[in-house]
């Protein structure tokens, strides 16, 4: 496919968003065609040893790779981040996600489409903005708790996964980051900081501008799954500032906001952690944990 593609004469992008597993040939491919930097669309490869080997190909062929991780620019999370700043040190951020594959058949499809896994296909996102925005990394991490009443682990079509998972991050500085996602019960995003247990400030996607626009997008593009409508705009910041940095020649620096492989590695490798944590609590028990 890259190849009946012209050979770029001058700075180009190339968008990689392929299966998970096929991401890392496509943007090799990428790469030796001619292409200069490269967006790729999270979480970028199955495993960390890959996603590893090709940022030591990127750089290799100083080609920067930019991932799409749009949560980062999300305005509800901006705002708890925004928050959290205000409160005291012993405060937590609680991140919330639900999707909307609300029938028995659409969860079904969501099983085998992204059968790398809740963790890495949904969760990867809060972990990115973790890492981009709080400081967390793998070192940072003290304790990974699952919550077993809010996780439930099903076998859909031969594909094993969880349908919703519960957890609680808690880093060496004593503050807890709490995630909760589900595969269905609707399309929306919150954050909460959380002072002495009780919440103080809370933000939510979609907000009434975003659900206008999401509308309008559905309205036009009839079919589409909702989350598409509802990231539309974080996707327009994300791509227009890393297209705003090639523009400028801003080589060797990274634009404002947007991850990297690195991140990608660091998300990927808390990834794991998680899914071991998760494993060790699902032993013994088949359906809630």
């Amino acid at each position: 496919f890259v190849a009946e593609v012209p050979v770029p004469q001058v700075p180009k992008l190339a968008v990689v968003c392929g299966r998970t597993v096929d991401n890392p040939q496509l943007v090799r491919e990428a790469i030796d065609h001619g292409f200069s930097h490269i967006f790729l669309e999270k979480p970028g490869a199955p495993t960390v040893k890959e996603l590893e080997d090709l940022d030591a190909y990127a750089e290799s062929k100083g080609v920067p790779v930019y991932m799409g991780f749009n949560r980062n620019f999300s305005k509800y999370i901006l705002a708890a981040k925004e928050h959290l700043g205000t409160v005291p040190a012993g405060s937590s951020l609680l991140l919330v996600n639900k999707n909307s594959f609300d029938t028995s058949e659409a969860l079904d499809e969501c099983f085998e489409r992204n059968s790398e896994g809740i963790i890495k296909n949904m969760m990867i996102h809060e972990l990115v903005v973790l890492i981009s925005h709080f400081g967390v990394s793998c070192d940072t991490v003290r304790d990974i708790v699952i919550d077993r009443n809010l996780t439930c682990m099903e076998t859909r079509k031969g594909f094993s996964d969880m349908s919703k998972i519960g957890l609680s991050i808690v880093v060496k500085s004593g503050r807890e980051f709490k995630i909760r996602l589900d595969r269905q019960n609707g399309e929306v995003s919150e954050a909460a900081v959380m002072v002495n247990g009780e919440e103080a400030f809370r933000a939510s996607r979609p907000d009434p501008e975003i659900a206008k626009v999401a509308t309008e997008i559905e309205e036009a593009e009839p079919g589409i799954m909702p989350y598409f409508a509802m990231q539309d705009g974080e996707y327009i910041v994300l791509k227009q500032r890393v297209v705003d940095h090639m523009l400028h020649g801003q080589h060797g620096s990274v634009p404002d906001g947007v991850a990297t492989l690195a991140g990608g590695i660091e998300g990927l490798r808390l990834a794991d952690r998680i899914a071991t944590a998760a494993a060790a609590a699902a032993r013994g028990r088949n359906q809630q944990l």
